[in-house]
């Protein structure tokens, strides 16, 4: 369990910072053809769960939809959000969606946040209390625009789920170049999807008329018309072009009979038609500013280092409808996504070779500017990877720790294999991040990759680590995918290389109490486990410190004292909620609910410990999900509720049984499994008199240590009786035995 953050009361580093402007439709040009007949068709799918606008690039799909939405009343609001590679990570497409919706129903941002999720659990807890929070809230519409940048399998898995549950007010809407992974087909047979593709998007004669002759006051011969139509095959965006070059040619009949009869020759004419319409210098700032996803008046300078680029950014949004908005404050701009493209074929034209240095630019000026992801990138893209590895090694774990896993693996994919396969750092953050995502099978690939290399004793690293072997141990005592043993020795091993007063020293003692914990060495975990909650706050490790928190109320609940059980489950609860890690730290959940429990408050214990099973399951971890769940069986047996409870046990077994080193969870599911077995006729056979005195004891809120004096026996003595009657029982636990005991009619019997 892993973190390095700042205090609890500063923002979690590495969350999703929100791009308003992605979460705000596109701005509508003076020149934009209203196409009254589409708009009114979208509205008319109004009672259809999907829409889809599925066609190429430059076919107006976002113009439409933007001028559709505009054009909807006040009472039927359109949330947006534009995608963009960053939303591969799930954690960043749900904020803006989350942000998107809030900003038509402000109800919705007060019920749900994706903070407190990571991408395993965005399905089980992040996106079912967001479609509860809808089906409360009048319909509403979201557009997802650009949706063909979603490549990510966990983000667009969460947007087909999310469309299969969302309430029967909602719609979606989404725009893309290619054909979706959802399940259209049987949307199209449910009657729930209307579609829209190139066919339906394509200029008619009349349409290109207002267009170019209307809106662009070209003055052209109806033939001419006809003749562009026609060679542009009802393109929009070819129309469009075409309309922006005839502006500035005197010929404009002859400019129409040499335009091509493809889209192909189309954009080849038209780049060298629009550019030459700019003088030299322009052209140099557009094409080196093309290579910016989005770009300011500051970047632009940064980048291009042209004299004034700034300023004649600005002159060029005055008068060259190719470079979008995107806020009301003309700060910043993209280029038209196609027109883009072109600009970047340009630059290679022109400056060979001179693409590396740009990006060089654009990543030092974000690197500077706080944009880490754009620096990554830009870098990456310079084939700059020493840089763009100080810069990951620089964040990945606070990335990390805000469940942005898919982020830091995109970053890591873009490496070429041989500079990622070569790279003690980078293969040591791939391990990491896909232990941390539950990915056991690359984080093996990563760690026999760094032990080929032969080069563990460098260090130290960014992270505080003190070297790659500490790093790569330590990980190997966090995760151990189910051997106890292992996790004790590498933990022990961990404490040595990171010792007292260095920042990863608190982990590795927590991890040493949960392989202790697991083999039921109470008194040893318990001194780790306060040894990591005690330290680990002054190191940031914030997870850490709420963790073993957690694990020392599970640790006093088995050494019955409730007081101190209940306590300090409060505190790692308490902690959670105050860092913003709710639904993260599963096992504060599950310490708090197992401490009710004991309390006789099942009904109140068993959604935490189904909050807190859905966490633990995140982390991928075997032994601490079986435990979990042993936890929620005891419960729900307790709550009448067998069938539920059996097949938990069961998934627990399956668990344990593929473990290397399970500890003593096997002997912990036995004793479970043990209660469904047949008992004796006479209930109070199977326990003899003392063990009936205990159990009336038990019965009751006094510790087992105040329960041996009061019988003059020593706690080790009292301890082996009470285990007796668990055994005897079936039960792992006191509640569960004063509530087995009541069933049967053991605490009515006469005693004396």
């Amino acid at each position: 369990m892993t973190a390095h953050d700042d205090p609890p009361h500063a923002e979690r580093p590495g969350g999703p910072v929100l791009v308003m402007t992605k979460v705000r439709p596109p701005v509508i040009r003076r020149a934009t053809l209203t196409r009254v007949d589409l708009q009114t068709r979208v509205e008319r799918c109004a009672d259809r769960r999907l829409v889809l606008v599925a066609c190429p690039a430059g076919f107006g799909k976002t113009t439409l939809l933007a001028s559709w939405a505009a054009a909807r009343p006040a009472a039927e609001p359109v949330g947006w959000v534009t995608v963009d590679e960053g939303d591969n990570d799930p954690m960043v497409l749900w904020a803006h969606i989350i942000e998107a919706l809030s900003g038509i129903r402000p109800a919705v941002g007060d019920a749900v946040t994706v903070e407190a999720a990571g991408s395993a659990a965005l399905t089980d807890a992040v996106l079912p209390r967001l479609v509860n929070a809808l089906t409360d809230q009048p319909s509403m519409t979201l557009v997802l625009d650009d949706y063909h940048r979603l490549t990510g399998r966990a983000s667009r898995d969460s947007v087909a789920w999310f469309l299969e549950h969302a309430p029967a007010g909602f719609q979606l809407v989404i725009a893309t170049r290619s054909e979706p992974r959802l399940p259209l087909a049987v949307l199209r047979a449910r009657g729930e999807l209307c579609e829209f593709r190139s066919d339906d998007l394509r200029f008619t004669v009349q349409e290109a008329e207002v267009l170019l002759n209307g809106r662009l006051g070209l003055g052209l011969d109806p033939a001419d018309v006809g003749s562009l139509v026609n060679r542009t095959e009802g393109w929009p965006a070819g129309l469009y072009l075409a309309g922006l070059s005839l502006e500035g040619t005197a010929d404009r009949h002859g400019f129409v009979q040499r335009f091509g009869a493809s889209n192909r020759h189309v954009v080849d004419l038209l780049v060298d038609e629009v550019l030459d319409t700019h003088d030299p210098d322009m052209q140099e700032l557009m094409t080196r500013a093309s290579i910016l996803e989005r770009i300011s008046g500051p970047l632009c300078d940064a980048v291009t280092q042209l004299p004034g680029a700034g300023d004649r950014l600005a002159e060029l949004a005055r008068s060259n409808l190719f470079l979008v908005p995107l806020d009301d404050r003309g700060e910043w701009y993209r280029f038209h996504h196609l027109f883009g493209q072109l600009l970047r074929v340009q630059l290679e034209r022109r400056e060979p070779g001179f693409v590396p240095t740009l990006h060089r630019r654009a990543s030092a000026w974000h690197r500077d500017h706080g944009g880490t992801p754009e620096a990554v990138t830009h870098a990456i893209n310079a084939g700059d990877y020493g840089q763009a590895t100080e810069l990951i090694a620089g964040v990945w774990l606070e990335f990390t720790n805000a469940c942005r896993y898919e982020t830091v693996r995109g970053w890591l994919n873009l490496f070429p294999d041989d500079v990622l396969r070569s790279s003690a750092r980078l293969l040591l953050v791939n391990a990491w991040v896909s232990s941390m995502s539950a990915d056991r099978v690359d984080a093996t690939r990563c760690i026999d990759l760094i032990e080929g290399l032969g080069t563990i004793q460098e260090g130290p690293l960014p992270e505080g680590f003190r070297s790659v072997e500490s790093s790569l141990t330590l990980l190997k005592a966090v995760a151990a995918w189910g051997d106890v043993g292992a996790q004790i020795e590498n933990g022990r091993r961990a404490a040595v290389l990171e010792p007292p007063g260095t920042p990863w020293h608190p982990v590795a003692c927590w991890a040493i109490g949960v392989g202790s914990y697991l083999r039921v060495d109470f008194d040893e975990a318990d001194r780790w486990f306060d040894t990591a909650a005690r330290t680990a706050p002054e190191a940031g490790q914030w997870l850490t410190a709420a963790s073993a928190l957690a694990y020392q109320s599970l640790v006093a609940g088995e050494l019955h004292r409730p007081q101190q059980q209940q306590e300090l489950a409060e505190r790692a609860v308490d902690m959670t909620e105050r860092l913003g890690l709710g639904g993260v730290v599963g096992e504060a959940d599950v310490a708090l609910g197992v401490s009710l429990a004991a309390r006789g408050c099942q009904s109140d214990a068993l959604p935490l410990l189904e909050r807190g099973v859905d966490a633990v399951r995140s982390w991928g971890q075997p032994t601490e999900l079986a435990s979990a769940l042993l936890h929620l069986a005891s419960v729900l047996r307790s709550l009448g509720d067998p069938p539920r409870a059996a097949g938990i046990a069961k998934e627990a077994r399956s668990i344990i049984d593929a473990c290397r080193d399970p500890g003593n969870l096997g002997a912990r599911l036995e004793v479970f499994e043990h209660a469904r077995q047949p008992r004796a006729a006479h209930p109070g056979d199977e326990l003899t008199e003392r063990e009936l005195e205990i159990l009336r004891l038990l019965d009751g809120p006094r510790a087992e240590s105040d329960l041996a004096a009061q019988l003059f026996v020593s706690f080790n003595t009292l301890h082996t009786h009470v285990r007796s009657i668990y055994r005897k029982l079936g039960v792992s636990s006191r509640a569960d035995a004063v509530t087995r005991a009541r069933s049967r009619g053991l605490l009515e019997l006469d005693l004396t």
